[in-house]
């Protein structure tokens, strides 16, 4: 999500049997760069089978898309991508995304982690900055 719609969540709410089964971040309607304001929905899964699996889906006042399940067998690219970054990163010894980011990134997850504790109560990463 971060990737496609760039930085900017202003909250995350988590829910499902699962710890992290469905993520939904939320952009905030008044950003310039997305007039309408935007949900995004991670949906994690490992209830189908052996395998696990995980999807996205975005919507906001002006429609929707949602992407591919990515799973176990086409994965594997993404981990190639990963690793080229790391590598990048310790020949350059510079970051492969801004450490803003990355750390929003960090309070992403645990912006989920603490909404599914609560009861899929929405969690403002301002909560966890201050």
């Amino acid at each position: 999500a971060q990737h496609t719609f760039g930085e900017g969540v202003e909250w995350v709410q988590s829910m499902g049997v699962i710890p992290l089964e469905f993520v939904r971040m939320h952009y905030p309607v008044d950003d310039p760069k997305l007039p309408h304001g935007l949900d995004v929905m991670a949906i994690l899964s490992f209830l189908s089978g052996p395998e696990c699996g995980a999807r996205c889906e975005a919507y906001s006042g002006s429609g929707c898309i949602h992407s591919e399940w990515i799973n176990d067998h086409n994965f594997a690219l993404g981990g190639i991508e990963i690793m080229k970054m790391i590598r990048t990163m310790a020949e350059t010894r510079q970051p492969a995304l801004p450490y803003k980011s990355m750390i929003e990134l960090f309070e992403i997850v645990e912006a989920a982690r603490r909404s599914q504790a609560r009861g899929s109560e929405p969690v403002y990463l301002k909560e966890l900055r201050e």
